[in-house]
């Protein structure tokens, strides 16, 4: 053999031996992040982590109650979810906490005072400890049309979540 093809037969061994050596070693490290990634996709959630879940699932479940309870004008469709003591301020009316009963009674006076045109929340916060939900709707009052922000909170009352806040700016 020639020399010159000798000493490149030479360089390209060393060259590609330890690129050989790098890619193999990485393919194994790539064999391993995807048994990793899949065993932790199987890994079970604690039950923290599935009690968080559940209770996210719940608050949207009730906002959504909300919602729709006021885009049709009627409070009834998420009544159970009052708390004991509710925080109102409603457009037009001086704030104050009211009983579940008397905060629905005022909710269905707004409400058929301010009918909706329609209402949908914007912004869900999904605190652990303090949900809360806001969004802009259409109402008509007086004949006139006027448009108004709302803000719910809720909070865990006896085991079970509630709407403890209900403004309408």
């Amino acid at each position: 053999m020639n020399q010159s093809v000798s000493r490149a037969l030479a360089i390209l061994l060393t060259v590609a031996c330890p690129l050989s050596a790098t890619l193999s070693q990485e393919k194994k490290e790539l064999k391993q992040a995807k048994k990793d990634s899949l065993l932790l996709l199987a890994r079970p959630e604690s039950s923290k982590e599935t009690e968080v879940s559940t209770q996210k699932i719940v608050q949207r479940q009730i906002l959504t109650e909300i919602q729709a309870g006021i885009a049709k004008g009627d409070a009834r469709l998420f009544a159970d979810h009052l708390g004991p003591q509710v925080y109102m301020s409603l457009k037009g009316t001086e704030g104050g906490y009211y009983s579940a009963n008397q905060a629905l009674y005022v909710l269905q006076s707004f409400l058929s005072i301010h009918r909706p045109i329609s209402f949908t929340f914007s912004t869900q916060g999904e605190q652990e400890d303090n949900p809360f939900a806001t969004g802009r709707g259409f109402f008509i009052a007086k004949g006139l049309r006027e448009s108004a922000q709302v803000y719910v909170s809720l909070t865990r009352s006896d085991g079970r979540w509630v709407v403890v806040e209900f403004n309408v700016y």
